[in-house]
């Protein structure tokens, strides 16, 4: 391989890494600046547009985030790479599956808002039998693409009220995670996909009445995200933890928790994370509410 060939993966790689770790904290506007920066500088890569993708997802530019996808999946499948084409169309999943919360996204003008979100998620479970088809034909063993994938799986059978085959599919997320941190206990990127996972497992296994189970599954995510600096992971874990402790009727335990998610959505007495502080206020709300 000539010197300067690997002098530029080396070089991408690298640059590849810092615009991933503000992901990790949450800094998603960052993020963006930092993979439109190694657009310009490396050209259309897949790695980077899925990673830009990512954060455009969640700062709610779905038709933005669908475009990076779309464009990854084009030339991971032209390239041979199927980590990265999977990652793409996982992208496709979550993106179709959260369209809703972008307001001015309606890629189809004939739909009325009512039967939107419906339609988004047959869209999204279209990838999703894309995603099933690719995973079978690519090499054994584990891979975060495949957490990814199974994780996201999970989230839109979550989205359509089948918690049942949602645990399903984060129990498969869950091994695998757990397989790759033990071949590397101090990988961020391993530990950051089993908290993923492990937040969405505990929110279905509440809806399933496993609330002994949820709080585990919440309680490790937490730890994890705490270590790792996650803001909205430590926010979605606090207010989830909350939610068990209201289901097992201990309100102070649950006003504690998400008053800590509230104010930790918060950075210098600002809203740094107004999703979060949303939620929060949210269920705070709710809380004072007279019991039925």
């Amino acid at each position: 391989i000539p010197s300067n060939i690997l002098i530029f993966k080396s070089l991408l790689t690298e640059q590849l890494k810092s615009a991933q770790s503000l992901q990790v904290t949450g800094r998603w506007q960052e993020s963006v600046g930092a993979y439109t920066s190694l657009l310009e500088q490396f050209g259309p890569n897949a790695h980077i547009l899925n990673g830009r993708g990512v954060s455009l997802r969640m700062l709610k530019h779905a038709a933005l985030a669908i475009t990076d996808f779309t464009q990854a999946k084009e030339l991971a499948k032209t390239s041979g790479d199927q980590e990265q084409e999977l990652t793409a169309i996982v992208g496709l999943i979550d993106a179709f599956r959260t369209g809703n919360r972008d307001p001015n996204f309606n890629p189809w003008p004939d739909v009325q808002p009512a039967d939107l979100q419906q339609r988004l998620y047959q869209q999204a479970e279209s990838y999703v039998v894309e995603a099933e088809t690719l995973i079978t034909q690519m090499p054994a063993g584990e891979s975060i693409a495949k957490i990814n994938a199974f994780t996201n799986f999970g989230l839109l059978y979550d989205n359509m009220e089948n918690p049942q085959k949602a645990l399903e599919s984060y129990a498969k997320a869950e091994t695998i995670a757990r397989q790759l941190i033990g071949t590397d206990p101090a990988n961020i990127d391993f530990q950051n996909r089993l908290a993923r996972t492990l937040t969405n497992k505990g929110v279905a296994e509440e809806k399933t009445g496993f609330s002994e189970e949820a709080w585990i599954s919440q309680f490790e995510a937490l730890t994890i995200y705490l270590r790792l600096g996650d803001l909205r992971g430590v926010g979605n874990s606090m207010i989830s933890l909350g939610d068990v402790m209201n289901m097992l009727r201990n309100p102070n335990a649950a006003r504690y928790l998400y008053e800590q998610a509230r104010e930790g959505s918060k950075k210098g007495g600002e809203i740094v994370d107004p999703d979060i502080h949303n939620l929060a206020i949210s269920r705070l709300t709710q809380l004072q509410l007279p019991q039925s």
